[in-house]
């Protein structure tokens, strides 16, 4: 329902003070892992814009470290509104022309209402996508209750709307979906909920480029007793496919210690995703350790390894591209209640390579300094953007280097 996405998306807001079915198991934390070398802030680089004091989970970045986000420097009257969150616009940080762009959701043909689940970017030439919903106007005649219309809107590079398709629904069901990433090859993995026999349930399926239902997707955890080929479905059961696309007996999802496939869904819902420049679908599942998977256009999941934590008490907050075929990933402490948490860690980032899940360096943050800050992007593997608020109370932007 409208109330519930903007439910959802309050519980994920930060506020911020105006100051080839292949598996790798993961080393031992804290082993075999490069020095940990410090950052150090090296610019700082003002917008004239407001600043990021309410900011909406998802935060996006392309190859050039551009950052995508979706924010607002009023929360107060933000809150106030009905779905004022899904109702702000995505904006595109350049730090480089130091200036911003905003995707606002536009206004499509016979629809009403819109508002935004999701929005994705294409790393390689900077597209913005957006997942958004509406209720289709009625005659006022009609009876019949008004149900929800997806759409996946895809922008120009200067922020105005270019196009859109409709998600299809899935033969005898409803689908609602919440989540979604573009492959290289223009279709699309979404999640959300799928309704059937007035039952609601799970799922996560491929789409193809014209928002047609392909198959369901699911994944499968590191037991060494689960198929390496991961499972796509016709059928929507989860089902093993033959190279034809025809499902086969049935394999229902069960828990990690029973030969596991394991909802796409949760990695998608509970864990962080992004459209990587290979063309691919890139999954990091909230479990603890954190498992990353890569998903083909074609559903199949090529790769998938545990991320190794690079101290204990950290989780990952943030997953972006590093370079050009690198990951970052930015690990926080999560904090507990417990006094120790004073003595904690401090913020640390990984570059990953993501073919083989070997971790390539380890940068820490300064204490009480990028902490204050929201999410990164990463330009290169050892140059990092941090958003924050300047002293005059606008956007600034703080890029990061090693020191020395």
């Amino acid at each position: 329902s409208l109330y519930a996405v903007g439910l959802v998306s309050l519980l994920s807001l930060s506020f911020v003070p105006t100051t080839g079915g292949q598996t790798r198991e993961r080393p031992e934390q804290g082993s075999d892992l490069p020095t940990v070398q410090p950052l150090s802030a090296v610019e700082s680089i003002d917008f004239q814009i407001p600043p990021p004091l309410l900011v909406d989970a998802g935060i996006k970045c392309d190859a050039s470290g551009d950052i995508y986000l979706v924010y607002s420097g009023a929360p107060q009257i933000v809150l106030s509104r009905p779905n004022g969150v899904v109702r702000l616009p995505i904006q595109r940080l350049s730090v480089d022309r130091k200036t911003a762009v905003q995707f606002p959701i536009p206004s499509l043909e016979d629809s009403a209402d819109l508002i935004r689940y999701d929005f994705d970017v294409d790393s390689r030439d900077k597209t913005v996508y957006a997942l958004v919903s509406t209720l289709a106007r009625q005659d006022e005649k009609e009876e019949r209750k008004r149900q929800p219309r997806y759409f996946i809107v895809k922008y120009k590079d200067d922020g105005t709307f270019d196009s859109f398709i409709r998600v299809g629904a899935m033969a005898g069901e409803r689908v609602e979906p919440t989540r979604f990433l573009r492959f290289g090859d223009g279709s699309f993995l979404l999640t959300g909920i799928r309704i059937k026999a007035g039952q609601p349930g799970e799922f996560t399926a491929l789409y193809d480029r014209g928002g047609n239902f392909v198959a369901d997707v699911k994944l499968t955890d590191s037991n060494p007793e689960a198929p390496t080929r991961q499972a796509l479905s016709a059928s929507g059961n989860g089902d093993l496919a033959s190279d034809s696309g025809q499902a086969h007996g049935d394999r229902k999802g069960r828990g990690r210690n029973g030969n596991a496939n394991v909802a796409v869904g949760s990695a998608l819902r509970n864990g962080l995703s992004l459209s990587a420049p290979d063309g691919n679908a890139y999954l990091l599942s909230g479990n603890v350790p954190p498992r990353l998977y890569v998903i083909s256009p074609g559903g199949e999941v090529v790769r998938q390894f545990e991320v190794t934590t690079p101290a204990q008490g950290l989780r990952p907050v943030q997953m972006a591209v590093a370079g050009t075929d690198q990951l970052f990933f930015r690990f926080a402490h999560v904090l507990t209640g417990n006094p120790s948490d004073a003595k904690a860690a401090p913020d640390l980032i990984t570059i990953c390579d993501p073919a083989s899940g070997r971790i390539t360096a380890v940068y820490s943050l300064p204490p009480g300094e990028a902490s204050r800050d929201i999410g990164a992007c990463a330009r290169s593997t050892n140059e990092f953007l941090f958003v924050g608020t300047s002293e005059t109370n606008k956007l600034r932007v703080v890029r990061y280097t090693p020191r020395g």
